[in-house]
Protein backbone atom coordinates (compact mmCIF):
# COMPACT_ATOMS: atom_id res chain seq x y z
CA UNK A 1 0.00 0.00 0.00
CA UNK A 2 1.38 3.59 -0.62
CA UNK A 3 1.98 5.81 2.00
CA UNK A 4 -0.83 8.27 3.35
CA UNK A 5 -0.76 11.99 3.37
CA UNK A 6 -0.91 13.79 6.72
CA UNK A 7 -3.65 15.71 5.01
CA UNK A 8 -5.72 15.82 2.34
CA UNK A 9 -8.54 17.76 0.61
CA UNK A 10 -6.98 21.04 2.08
CA UNK A 11 -5.93 23.73 -0.82
CA UNK A 12 -2.84 25.18 0.83
CA UNK A 13 -4.59 28.28 1.46
CA UNK A 14 -7.83 26.84 3.01
CA UNK A 15 -8.30 27.35 7.14
CA UNK A 16 -6.93 24.42 8.89
CA UNK A 17 -7.72 25.88 12.00
CA UNK A 18 -8.83 28.45 14.43
CA UNK A 19 -6.54 29.59 17.85
CA UNK A 20 -8.08 32.39 19.96
CA UNK A 21 -10.13 33.37 17.49
CA UNK A 22 -7.28 33.85 14.71
CA UNK A 23 -7.44 31.26 11.34
CA UNK A 24 -4.14 29.54 10.64
CA UNK A 25 -4.27 28.19 7.18
CA UNK A 26 -2.90 24.98 5.78
CA UNK A 27 0.21 26.66 4.66
CA UNK A 28 1.33 27.60 8.56
CA UNK A 29 0.37 24.31 9.72
CA UNK A 30 2.66 22.31 7.42
CA UNK A 31 5.34 25.26 8.21
CA UNK A 32 4.80 24.20 11.90
CA UNK A 33 4.99 20.54 11.94
CA UNK A 34 8.24 20.87 9.62
CA UNK A 35 9.86 22.91 12.02
CA UNK A 36 9.04 21.36 15.14
CA UNK A 37 9.98 18.28 13.57
CA UNK A 38 13.40 19.41 13.11
CA UNK A 39 13.60 20.50 16.24
CA UNK A 40 12.80 17.16 18.06
CA UNK A 41 15.34 14.52 19.47
CA UNK A 42 16.42 11.36 18.55
CA UNK A 43 13.95 9.55 20.27
CA UNK A 44 11.68 6.89 19.53
CA UNK A 45 8.64 7.87 22.12
CA UNK A 46 7.28 11.36 22.95
CA UNK A 47 4.53 12.24 25.45
CA UNK A 48 2.72 14.92 23.62
CA UNK A 49 1.94 17.28 26.75
CA UNK A 50 0.64 20.31 25.00
CA UNK A 51 -2.91 21.99 26.25
CA UNK A 52 -3.33 23.87 23.11
CA UNK A 53 -5.15 21.55 20.49
CA UNK A 54 -3.37 23.60 17.92
CA UNK A 55 0.07 22.59 19.41
CA UNK A 56 -0.90 19.09 20.02
CA UNK A 57 -1.81 17.98 16.78
CA UNK A 58 1.52 19.58 15.39
CA UNK A 59 3.26 17.95 17.57
CA UNK A 60 1.27 14.64 17.12
CA UNK A 61 2.28 15.43 13.21
CA UNK A 62 5.98 16.13 13.70
CA UNK A 63 6.23 12.94 15.90
CA UNK A 64 4.63 11.15 13.04
CA UNK A 65 7.46 12.54 10.02
CA UNK A 66 10.38 11.75 12.87
CA UNK A 67 8.84 8.39 13.41
CA UNK A 68 8.51 8.99 16.98
CA UNK A 69 5.21 7.05 18.64
CA UNK A 70 2.74 9.22 20.46
CA UNK A 71 1.91 8.14 24.15
CA UNK A 72 -1.79 8.99 25.27
CA UNK A 73 -2.19 8.00 28.47
CA UNK A 74 -5.04 8.91 30.45
CA UNK A 75 -3.55 11.03 32.67
CA UNK A 76 -0.21 13.11 33.35
CA UNK A 77 -0.25 11.93 37.36
CA UNK A 78 3.27 11.58 38.23
CA UNK A 79 2.85 7.84 39.20
CA UNK A 80 1.83 7.35 35.62
CA UNK A 81 4.52 9.31 34.07
CA UNK A 82 7.26 7.25 35.95
CA UNK A 83 5.84 3.64 34.62
CA UNK A 84 5.65 5.04 31.10
CA UNK A 85 9.71 6.59 31.55
CA UNK A 86 10.39 2.95 33.12
CA UNK A 87 8.59 1.30 30.35
CA UNK A 88 9.62 3.49 27.31
CA UNK A 89 13.25 4.46 27.57
CA UNK A 90 14.28 7.62 26.12
CA UNK A 91 11.00 8.86 26.79
CA UNK A 92 10.48 12.67 26.78
CA UNK A 93 7.69 15.20 26.22
CA UNK A 94 6.74 18.29 24.58
CA UNK A 95 4.89 21.12 26.41
CA UNK A 96 3.66 24.39 25.94
CA UNK A 97 3.34 25.64 29.01
CA UNK A 98 6.00 26.95 31.51
CA UNK A 99 5.58 23.57 33.51
CA UNK A 100 8.57 21.35 33.86
CA UNK A 101 8.35 17.65 34.10
CA UNK A 102 10.98 16.35 36.01
CA UNK A 103 10.77 12.94 35.43
CA UNK A 104 11.43 13.46 31.44
CA UNK A 105 13.27 15.69 29.29
CA UNK A 106 10.96 18.78 28.41
CA UNK A 107 10.94 19.92 24.81
CA UNK A 108 9.01 23.97 24.65
CA UNK A 109 6.82 23.86 21.99
CA UNK A 110 8.29 26.79 19.55
CA UNK A 111 6.46 29.82 18.73
CA UNK A 112 4.89 29.58 15.23
CA UNK A 113 6.90 28.90 11.72
CA UNK A 114 8.64 32.42 9.83
CA UNK A 115 5.53 32.78 6.81
CA UNK A 116 7.84 34.04 4.67
CA UNK A 117 9.50 30.54 4.52
CA UNK A 118 8.27 28.29 1.55
CA UNK A 119 5.79 25.61 2.01
CA UNK A 120 6.42 22.38 2.48
CA UNK A 121 4.94 19.54 0.48
CA UNK A 122 2.83 17.31 2.12
CA UNK A 123 4.48 14.66 3.95
CA UNK A 124 3.25 10.94 3.20
CA UNK A 125 3.55 8.51 6.14
CA UNK A 126 4.07 4.58 5.69
CA UNK A 127 0.28 3.06 6.93
CA UNK A 128 2.37 0.44 8.70
CA UNK A 129 3.63 2.83 11.17
CA UNK A 130 2.81 2.87 14.71
CA UNK A 131 1.37 6.47 15.27
CA UNK A 132 0.45 6.20 18.58
CA UNK A 133 0.19 4.70 21.32
CA UNK A 134 -3.32 4.95 23.37
CA UNK A 135 -3.90 3.52 27.31
CA UNK A 136 -7.10 2.23 28.86
CA UNK A 137 -7.99 4.03 31.69
CA UNK A 138 -6.08 1.74 34.00
CA UNK A 139 -9.36 1.65 36.41
CA UNK A 140 -9.05 -1.89 36.88
CA UNK A 141 -5.39 -2.34 37.45
CA UNK A 142 -2.34 -0.89 35.14
CA UNK A 143 -3.18 0.76 31.72
CA UNK A 144 -3.69 -1.13 28.78
CA UNK A 145 -1.49 -0.25 25.51
CA UNK A 146 -3.17 -0.44 22.21
CA UNK A 147 -0.98 -0.06 19.45
CA UNK A 148 -2.72 2.48 16.44
CA UNK A 149 -0.77 2.34 12.95
CA UNK A 150 -1.65 5.68 10.76
CA UNK A 151 -3.41 3.40 8.44
CA UNK A 152 -5.64 2.80 10.82
CA UNK A 153 -5.90 6.18 12.18
CA UNK A 154 -6.42 7.69 9.06
CA UNK A 155 -9.13 5.02 8.13
CA UNK A 156 -10.98 5.91 10.96
CA UNK A 157 -11.23 9.26 10.04
CA UNK A 158 -12.23 8.64 6.65
CA UNK A 159 -15.06 6.43 7.67
CA UNK A 160 -16.30 9.47 10.23
CA UNK A 161 -16.44 11.24 7.46
CA UNK A 162 -18.15 9.10 5.31
CA UNK A 163 -21.20 8.07 8.35
CA UNK A 164 -21.12 12.06 8.74
CA UNK A 165 -22.06 12.99 5.52
CA UNK A 166 -19.06 15.19 5.69
CA UNK A 167 -17.62 14.88 1.73
CA UNK A 168 -21.38 16.70 0.35
CA UNK A 169 -20.29 19.45 2.71
CA UNK A 170 -17.44 21.77 1.42
CA UNK A 171 -15.64 23.62 3.95
CA UNK A 172 -16.29 21.68 7.13
CA UNK A 173 -13.50 19.55 9.19
CA UNK A 174 -13.92 17.75 12.28
CA UNK A 175 -11.79 18.78 15.30
CA UNK A 176 -10.38 15.41 16.57
CA UNK A 177 -6.89 16.00 17.97
CA UNK A 178 -8.14 16.55 22.31
CA UNK A 179 -5.40 16.58 24.65
CA UNK A 180 -6.50 13.83 27.29
CA UNK A 181 -8.43 15.48 30.02
CA UNK A 182 -9.00 18.86 27.89
CA UNK A 183 -11.97 17.66 26.61
CA UNK A 184 -14.27 17.70 29.91
CA UNK A 185 -17.29 16.27 28.13
CA UNK A 186 -17.84 19.30 25.99
CA UNK A 187 -16.28 18.29 22.77
CA UNK A 188 -18.31 19.45 19.85
CA UNK A 189 -18.22 19.42 15.86
CA UNK A 190 -16.37 22.40 14.50
CA UNK A 191 -16.80 23.96 10.92
CA UNK A 192 -15.18 26.47 9.45
CA UNK A 193 -15.61 27.97 5.20
CA UNK A 194 -12.51 27.40 3.42
CA UNK A 195 -11.76 30.76 2.28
Amino acid sequence: MNDLPLIRDFPVDAAFAYQQGHRIGADQFLRDVARLAAMLPERQHILNLCADRYHFVVGFAAALLRKQINLLPPNHTPDLIAQLRHRYPGLYCLSDTAREFQLLDTISYPGPADKSQPVPPIPAIPPAQIAAIAFTSGSTGEPAAALKSWRTLVHSALAEIEHLPLRKKTGMAILGTVPPGACQGSCRLNHAANG
